[in-house]
């Protein structure tokens, strides 16, 4: 009816017995309420509250930046299509771009030529198309301008887009502070290739 326990685990369960009715007493226990709970010092509550304070606060902060950020780059990401579109429609006009009109192939300098067409010609000159021009947009809530610079340099146009936040303020050591986006660029009309030298 009983088995008796082997050989090899009677020192075992010798041990486990020995440690559990007589192990060694605590060192939590008061020697006056015996309830054996004293809880934590106030300076305990104080670093682990100041712990706390610091891990939230850089989890805070690591969340406004990654917002900050997302705003940056969507908003330059806005700039850049809306210099996308209006660079999209300077190519189109040079694709069209007719230089024989007012005798543009006779020098090649079809991209000066189409930088100061008149129009007649359908070039960046005329008053529809200006050579400079700027206009402004709303990006984010924000509002922004959008300028561009041409320049004709023989049979090339050269581009110079810029996008500024206009509310804000430029100051001396920071002057491209309120640049959203910028590019610089080179436009080849394709009458250059069709006009001798």
């Amino acid at each position: 009816m009983f088995k008796a326990i082997s050989p090899s685990f009677r020192p075992r369960s010798a041990l486990l017995w020995s440690l559990v009715f007589h192990s060694p007493p605590s060192d939590n226990k008061s020697s006056g309420d015996g309830d054996g709970d004293r809880g934590f010092t106030m300076f305990e509550v104080l670093i682990a509250l100041m712990i706390s304070f610091l891990f939230l606060t850089g989890t805070l902060n690591a969340m406004v930046m990654a917002t900050v950020m997302r705003v940056k780059a969507e908003r330059q990401a806005q700039a850049g299509y809306w210099i996308k579109e209006d660079l999209e429609r300077v190519r189109a006009l040079a694709a069209n771009f007719n230089p024989s009109t007012n005798n543009g192939c006779s020098d090649s300098t079809v991209g000066a030529k189409f930088n100061t067409a008149s129009a007649a010609n359908s070039g960046l000159g005329n008053a529809n198309n200006p050579e400079t021009t700027t206009s402004a947009r709303t990006i984010l809530g924000r509002n922004a301008s959008l300028s561009r610079t041409t320049t004709g340099a023989n049979n090339v146009l050269q581009l110079t887009y810029t996008v500024i936040d206009t509310e804000i303020v430029n100051t001396l050591e920071d002057p491209d502070k309120n640049v959203i986006a910028s590019l610089y660029t080179e436009v080849l009309p394709a009458a250059a290739l069709t006009c001798g030298p």
